[in-house]
């Protein structure tokens, strides 16, 4: 199920920050198109859903209009699942706006191109989450840190919207060994590790990514919170998370590496925790938004 109730997490100055340089790239200079209003001729515009889709990105939205002096009613909420039944003439409005029309218009293409991104998001991210359940599975399915620059915070939430795990945030939020730190290091795992734990203290969780069996065990045995199994074989993978979760109940096993729609329900083994994807933050659909004048 999507989640509906998320919108406290996020901080109010970070959403104030992202806002104030989306309106500063859209509008660096002169607004030229808007001499043809009058500074504060008042309207009312309707903000237009054209598809299904699990609606998302409402903060920030709210933040473009409130930064421009404009305010916003929203007919649905967020995390809600917009269905066919919804959008009967392939388009329903979900929200109006009202204030000056060139306040609207100047935060119209951010307030659109964020909440058809984090819908489209949202939307993708349930359907993956949504055929595990309908599997059975009971882990968690993630993100990671492929993100567009500069959108993390957005793109994160988006996923917890849709259901999923936001996984780490960034290096500061999980001690995550790669094969590149491994094989900087000298290869040494156990010696990572430890050099990591010692560092990191007990609060953070230490991860490895794991290319073979013999990585794995390694990892487990020198004391790793998470195991990640990197491009395996959907087979290989459900089995050797098995074998080391009996040997080490502990640590969670997380799948990850070229694992999308084709292949993920493959991968929804018993013993595997977490289902990372990239394609989640990468490649998404967007959802199609419009903003009109309200016709009276």
């Amino acid at each position: 199920m999507p989640h509906e109730n998320l919108s406290s997490i996020l901080p109010a100055h970070k959403i104030r920050g992202l806002v104030q340089n989306w309106l500063d790239e859209d509008l660096p200079s002169f607004d030229y198109a808007s001499v043809v209003f009058s500074s504060n001729e008042i309207s009312t515009f309707e903000l237009f859903c054209k598809g299904e889709c699990v609606l998302c990105g409402i903060p920030f939205v709210d933040g473009v209009f409130k930064e421009v002096g404009c305010s916003i009613n929203w007919l649905f909420p967020e995390g809600c699942r917009i269905t066919s039944e919804d959008v009967p003439f392939r388009k329903v409005v979900v929200a109006t706006v009202t204030g000056p029309v060139v306040n609207i218009l100047r935060g119209e293409r951010n307030a659109l191109n964020c909440l058809s991104r984090c819908s489209g998001i949202a939307t993708g991210v349930n359907y993956f989450v949504s055929k595990a359940a309908a599997a059975g599975w009971k882990g968690s399915i993630a993100c990671t840190r492929k993100t567009t620059p500069g959108f993390r915070l957005c793109e994160k939430y988006s996923v917890m919207v849709g259901g999923g795990d936001s996984h780490r945030y960034g290096l500061s939020s999980m001690a995550m060994l790669k094969d590149n730190h491994i094989d900087a290091a000298g290869g040494d795992i156990s010696s990572a590790v430890e050099v990591v734990r010692k560092a990191s203290g007990f609060s953070v969780k230490v991860e490895v990514e794991c290319r073979s069996e013999n990585d794995a065990e390694t990892a487990c045995r020198s004391g790793a919170d998470v195991v990640m199994y990197d491009n395996f074989e959907a087979k290989e993978c459900c089995e050797l998370a098995t074998k080391m979760k009996r040997a080490y109940p502990l640590v969670t096993m997380e799948a990850s590496g070229g694992i999308n729609h084709r292949n993920f329900e493959c991968f929804l083994g018993n013993d595997i925790s977490v289902i990372s994807m990239s394609c989640l933050t990468q490649g998404y659909s967007c959802i199609d938004f419009s903003l009109k004048v309200k016709q009276i």
